[in-house]
């Protein structure tokens, strides 16, 4: 962060609206084992339909990903559940962006904390440093991401120096 810049955007601005939250690893954490029939693996193309069926537009080219290895999924009881996406950066090539979706029937039961860290794992298996976010007002989204050892490092911000018309 640019604290120089930052403390000047703020001397003047009419209008400042917090749009994300972004988050890269803290602490490590060990995967939680206490729900046995719950399990992760990458998708193959044989998981396509699965995938599509739970995705409902939250990955774009879900296809494409599946081929490329990026998209891994969480069954439970041999159903899939949830959906997460481990995505190598381009700017930061050293790095990968993380994601997951879990099916509504399915959330809040720590479904999602177990996709991010099984991300984290494989992360941390191929030297990539993990990074994510989230829209600043969804906090289940937020909470999942710190059960997850992820940790806020910065926020996106939209500082407005006039007045819409």
């Amino acid at each position: 962060c640019d604290e120089f810049f930052l403390s000047h955007a703020l001397d003047d601005y009419v209008d400042l609206h917090k749009q994300a939250y972004f988050f890269v690893t803290g602490a490590p954490v060990a995967p939680w084992d206490d729900m046995p029939d719950l399990h992760f693996h990458q998708a193959t193309m044989a998981d396509h339909a699965a995938t599509a069926a739970l995705n409902d537009g939250f990955i774009d080219k879900l296809e494409e990903r599946i081929a490329r290895g990026e998209i891994h999924i969480g069954a439970l009881d041999g159903a899939v559940v949830a959906l997460g996406i481990r995505e190598r950066g381009r700017l930061l090539p050293d790095c990968a962006s993380i994601g997951m979706l879990v099916a509504q029937a399915h959330r809040q039961q720590g479904i999602g904390t177990r996709m991010l860290r099984y991300l984290r794992s494989v992360c941390e298996v191929q030297g990539l440093r993990p990074l994510a976010g989230c829209g600043y007002d969804n906090v289940l989204s937020k909470r999942t991401l710190e059960s997850a050892g992820m940790v806020t490092a910065t926020r996106l911000l939209r500082v407005s120096y006039v007045k819409p018309s």
